[in-house]
């Protein structure tokens, strides 16, 4: 898999999946600009993947896909740094992805709405023109949710959902730019999701004790989804476009009985 000389975008690639995309990334010789929220920490998750593997060429941009203007700022700054743009990982998520419908404020859901889809549509718009030119890809990551429903995640539902079928439109769309879009939907994952919720250690043990009842292959780390991304925006993925693939342990295939139990 050849990614060297490649300039790859990966937006929240300061923890979970998006740290795991980012490392392994960097390790196969691609540069690699990871985001977070602040350039602090995106610039400390940096070094430290620098001080893991010295020869990685990584760095970390500052990006807040609460903030309108964030996405053009980010291609923009992308681009004037490393004078081109090969791919992009749409990997970031707001934390107002979680608001109740039936609860939220009217504004929590129009803010969460915007954040968590039209800002992976504007994050395609001003890198199409550049990965135009190097005849580049976008990988989305999506979510398991989009097969099997979670209860009580319905905007999460529908954001990973819309962003799946942008996908497979802008694939189909931008095909004759040679432009490729892929989508992964990863199920549960190791990350620091729960602790940032404020779970203890202990509640953090329950929760993935209880998902991995409905993911017969075990709870995924991050560095189980990267593998597939890479490919996907490799030359190995030259003729792979507008696909979805589901790295999910099984959960999205889970059955129920067919009869009750005697």
């Amino acid at each position: 898999m050849e990614l060297k000389n490649k300039v790859i975008l990966v937006t929240g690639g300061s923890k979970g999946i998006g740290l795991g995309i980012s490392e392994y990334l960097a390790k196969t010789g691609a540069t690699v600009i990871l985001t977070s929220r602040t350039h602090a920490t995106a610039a400390q998750t940096a070094d430290n993947i620098r001080k893991r593997n010295p020869d990685c060429k990584i760095s970390g941009f500052s990006f807040d896909l609460e903030d309108p203007s964030s996405m053009k700022r980010l291609i923009a700054e992308t681009v004037a740094q490393y004078g081109r743009l090969d791919s992009v990982v749409n990997n970031a998520v707001s934390k107002s992805i979680l608001v109740p419908i039936a609860s939220g404020e009217d504004a929590l859901i129009d803010s969460s709405i915007t954040a968590n889809i039209s800002s992976v549509v504007k994050l395609c718009k001003y890198a199409y023109p550049h990965l135009k030119v190097t005849r580049g890809s976008i990988v989305n990551i999506t979510s398991s949710i989009t097969k099997r429903y979670i209860n009580n995640l319905p905007l999460y539902a529908m954001a990973k959902t819309a962003i799946a079928r942008l996908t497979e439109a802008l694939a189909a769309d931008w095909a004759a730019d040679g432009i490729r879009l892929n989508a992964v939907n990863p199920g549960f994952t190791r990350s620091s999701a729960f602790e940032d919720l404020g779970l203890s250690k202990e509640q953090v043990s329950s929760a993935y004790k209880y998902f991995s009842g409905f993911q017969p292959l075990g709870i995924a780390e991050p560095g189980d989804i990267a593998p597939i991304v890479g490919i996907l925006i490799s030359d190995l993925g030259l003729k792979i476009t507008g696909s979805v693939f589901d790295i999910d342990g099984g959960h999205h295939i889970q059955g129920h009985p067919a009869m009750p139990p005697a």
